[in-house]
């Protein structure tokens, strides 16, 4: 410190001023400081009552960008992770998590800076400890930037805290959602596989009635052999010739019928392999579309929707957590304006006045001519002034310096004029020659 600041000639101040700020309780009170917009320099001077002030004003502004980074992080996660039913456990997203852990942090950044921001532009009040109409009508922008900011935080908080009944509640709609969707998208798919089922069962049956067929004509066709075999053993004459005749017509009868018969069957069969083929990939298809729905159901799964659900759930709590963070937001505010003017503040006035007298400037009341009630302040920076009444001299010196010696200069050539005008008409001077 300089000797006037320990000008003390009557040694009445034993306060100790001196502060270790090194270690971790050094780099802490530093942090804390810088974050509640303090200046480190006046709180060294300052009394200890008056550094734990500025603290805990750090400290909320900390906790504050802490309680975003989470939230962020928590917000982040949900949308960058991996769509998932909650049914299931799956590990951790790395990639998920390291975009969600950038997001966070620049969100915490933000929100740091604002409430930093917010705290230091609000001033120390008017000194005393009431809040007056004017103090909150002036605090109205930053304490509506406050409860944006504490609503922001809490949506993305409140549902990581309601985790639990939240991904119930989800699991449960979309179990309804698929019980209530594939009804519907796969209708078309079961009525296909029906009309196949049923076109298999005809099938089946014209094919099981002419294999019967076949089986039975095959029987009749052996019996017949049978008896022309025994009728060529022991018949003669012409009777004979008319019972082998007739049993051959009937023998290639059956045996025509057995042949249109063995190529409608090789038709059906056919048919049946085409019928199964098309049931095969009718069920894929509603398999497919089972999935799809499936996957539909867990897309209902965003942030949105989580937050949705918490407030369904439990909107007590809900509430309640909001208003914790708008709370925490909003009472810096209002502690500002609430405290009494204290050292540190008298310091933060001196040393702006101090910075103003070594610039030389002035803040004073405009002059005002007769009875006029004009008491508006001026800004009268001399320094300025000054520099511009210097440079603005020095061009009006060396603008007059110019002209006095443009006189000279015309006089002397006027002179010389006068003694020798032939060097300034060399024309006629020539002509003479």
């Amino acid at each position: 410190m300089s000797s006037f600041e320990n000008y003390d000639p009557l040694h009445l101040d034993h306060y100790d001023y001196k502060l270790e700020l090194r270690g971790i309780s050094g780099v802490i009170r530093r942090a804390l400081w810088f974050s509640a917009g303090g200046d480190i320099k006046l709180l060294e001077r300052c009394p200890h009552s008056e550094r734990v002030k500025y603290e805990g004003l750090g400290g909320v502004v900390m906790a504050t960008a802490i309680l975003a980074f989470f939230s962020g992080f928590f917000a982040m996660y949900t949308v960058f992770g991996p769509i998932q039913s909650i049914a299931t456990t799956q590990d951790l997203d790395t990639v998920a998590v390291i975009k969600s852990l950038v997001v966070a942090t620049i969100w915490a950044l933000i929100i740091f800076n604002l409430d930093r921001f917010i705290i230091t532009s609000t001033g120390h009040g008017d000194g005393t400890e009431e809040i007056t109409g004017k103090e909150l009508l002036q605090g109205i922008p930053r304490l509506v930037m406050a409860v944006v900011i504490g609503l922001s935080i809490s949506a993305p908080l409140e549902i990581r805290v309601m985790k639990t009944e939240i991904d119930a509640q989800l699991l449960k709609n979309q179990r309804v959602y698929v019980e209530e969707e594939t009804p519907k998208k796969v209708k078309e798919f079961e009525e296909g596989v029906q009309r196949v089922e049923l076109e298999k069962n005809e099938a089946t049956t014209e094919l099981q009635k002419n294999t019967n067929d076949v089986d039975a004509l095959t029987q009749a066709i052996t019996k017949l052999d049978n008896e022309i075999a025994l009728e060529t053993n022991t018949g003669v004459g012409p009777k004979f010739k008319v019972r082998t005749d007739s049993l051959l017509a009937k023998k290639n009868e059956r045996a025509e019928f057995i042949n249109n018969t063995a190529s409608r069957v090789q038709e059906l069969k056919i048919k049946f392999d085409k019928l199964n083929d098309q049931k095969t990939d009718l069920n894929n298809k509603k398999e497919s579309k089972i999935q799809e729905i499936i996957q539909e159901s867990l897309r209902q799964d965003g942030i949105a929707t989580r937050i949705k659900a918490a407030h369904e759930i439990s909107p007590t709590v809900s509430l309640a957590l909001t208003l914790l963070l708008v709370i925490i937001e909003i009472t810096p505010i209002f502690i500002k304006m609430m405290l009494i003017r204290g050292p540190y503040d008298y310091l933060t006035d001196n040393q702006n006045q101090i910075i103003l007298a070594k610039y030389a400037i002035e803040t004073r009341l405009k002059d005002h001519v007769g009875d006029s009630a004009d008491h508006s302040i001026e800004d009268v920076y001399h320094q300025a002034r000054t520099i511009e009444s210097h440079v603005i001299g020095n061009l009006i010196v060396e603008n007059q310096l110019a002209e006095h010696a443009r006189e000279i200069f015309l006089n002397t050539v006027k002179a010389n004029m006068r003694v020798n005008p032939e060097k300034y008409m060399p024309d006629i001077h020539n002509s003479k020659s």
